[in-house]
């Protein structure tokens, strides 16, 4: 025979251990009126027990996240010209060349004071591993009116990504036609540390650059993250902070070869999302 636990849960249990308590005190209160009042004693402090009973019980039910969430694409310009945001978030990795036959003999020292110059040429930033940003960028550039560049700072081990924002908004503004409002530098800067505190401190970014873009007017609708660049812990720490009806994150996708290279066109993806808590017993 199963024990009881196991055919019945324990609120439901409760509930009719309370139920069955409820009783007694009405019987008791009947009696009080009419006959005597011994037993009243007893039988509410156990009703006001069950009662508490069922709250900690309640309380620490287990509780199921699921997901509803919708992935959409943008492959054409009028796609692109549809779904595109006022707002966009997004990180900006250290720049590193590829495919750049000038690029790649730059030394470090060569490549930081073409960035200090905006000498965008000589970086070739297209032919870098700041392509997808820069796709990323277009792709809303039909309404983006504000931009936050969220970079790494230096560290005694590894170089950041700030000194490269500058020259990366001259290629935008000159070449692409992107003219918005560009929030970047120090103040969007997460020192590469430890992967918690980048986490950490990424998820307190957001949610600071969240209420900037609302003192602008901007609606969560109007925001989107892309999550493309930054290391795993800053890409964690952005959608832990989208965890909202309307913060929608995005991508830069592409296709893969037979080998699982990447090959063909960039495009964004959009991932709409609202996460739903449920009470399981």
């Amino acid at each position: 025979m199963k024990k009881l636990f196991q055919i019945f849960d324990w609120l439901n249990l409760v509930c009719i251990i309370s139920g069955l308590i409820f009783g007694l005190v009405v019987e008791t209160i009947y009696n009080y009126f009419f006959t005597d009042l011994s037993s009243l004693i007893y039988s509410i402090p156990l009703f006001v027990i069950s009662l508490i009973a069922i709250f900690i019980i309640k309380i620490k039910s287990k509780r199921a996240i699921n997901v509803d969430f919708s992935i959409t694409t943008a492959r054409t310009e009028n796609e692109k010209e549809r779904l595109a945001k006022t707002g966009l978030i997004i990180f900006v990795s250290l720049y590193k060349p590829f495919k750049s036959p000038i690029a790649e003999k730059l030394s470090l020292q060569n490549r930081e004071k073409a960035a200090f110059e905006k000498d965008y040429q000589l970086l070739d930033l297209e032919n870098s591993n700041l392509q997808p940003v820069i796709e990323a960028i277009c792709s809303h550039k039909f309404a983006l009116k504000h931009c936050w560049l969220i970079g790494t700072t230096n560290t005694e081990k590894v170089k950041g990504s700030v000194m490269y924002q500058d020259v990366l908004i001259e290629f935008l503004k000159k070449e692409k036609g992107i003219n918005c409002d560009f929030y970047y530098g120090q103040k969007y800067a997460i020192p590469f540390e430890d992967d918690a505190l980048i986490c950490s401190k990424t998820y307190k970014m957001m949610q600071e650059i969240f209420k900037e873009g609302s003192s602008f007017g901007l609606e969560s609708k109007d925001l989107i993250a892309d999550c493309t660049g930054g290391n795993r812990s800053m890409v964690a720490g952005m959608i832990l902070s989208c965890l909202h009806e309307d913060n929608d994150i995005q991508l830069i996708g592409t296709q893969y070869d037979a080998f699982s290279n990447p090959e063909g066109p960039l495009f964004p993806v959009y991932i709409s999302f609202k996460p739903e808590i449920k009470v399981q017993g």
